[in-house]
């Protein structure tokens, strides 16, 4: 151990892979954002006896260890997958997913969709619908109403976001579902 490991976190090696990390959790965390506030949303207008079994299904994938999760993704994407022989069954042939950019996207969301969803429904669920309403009264389209976010909505978005951060660090990620070699060439 010694301060030498210190000073070679600015050599350009350990910079781009920060950059390319960086950028693949932002990406990641945007789309899981996109995915995630709709999904909470339609969860919270459901009745109260579905919004338990919706939450449930969103949850239950983290019951599940990672890596189990991991490869079983490599089983749906990998060319002789599921994906490929429900595609191959309508007449859309074979996609080639994994070791590409999109099945490293589509696993971080995955995996860390749950943990956007669920600050989002348990403030969306609390959500007074007479100010919707009135909003609505007072010109504002249901979009238009329902995107001047309120404080609470903000903060479950700083939250989700602040679980998704560890996607940084989902290395396994990078080399199970993508090509690791551009972003980590150590």
């Amino acid at each position: 151990l010694s301060l030498d490991n210190f000073s070679r976190v600015t050599d350009s090696v350990y910079l781009e892979v920060f950059r390319e990390s960086l950028g693949l959790a932002l990406l990641a965390t945007l789309l899981a954002l996109l995915i995630g506030y709709p999904t909470a949303y339609a969860i919270a207008k459901l009745p109260p006896r579905w919004r338990t079994v919706a939450l449930v299904l969103v949850v239950v994938p983290c019951w599940t260890n990672f890596l189990i999760r991991v490869y079983a993704w490599i089983g749906i994407l990998k060319p002789e997958g599921l994906l490929n022989l429900a595609l191959g069954a309508v007449g859309l042939g074979p996609v080639n997913l994994l070791n590409t950019d999109a099945a490293v996207y589509l696993g971080l969301v995955y995996a860390y969709l749950p943990f956007m969803v669920v600050p989002l429904y348990a403030v969306l669920e609390k959500q007074d619908e007479s100010l919707l309403e009135a909003a609505g009264d007072l010109g504002a389209t249901p979009l238009g109403a329902e995107g001047d976010k309120s404080p609470e909505q903000r903060q479950a978005v700083i939250e989700a976001n602040s679980g998704l951060s560890s996607a940084l660090g989902r290395l396994l990620v990078l080399q199970e579902y993508g090509d690791a070699a551009p972003v980590v060439r150590v």
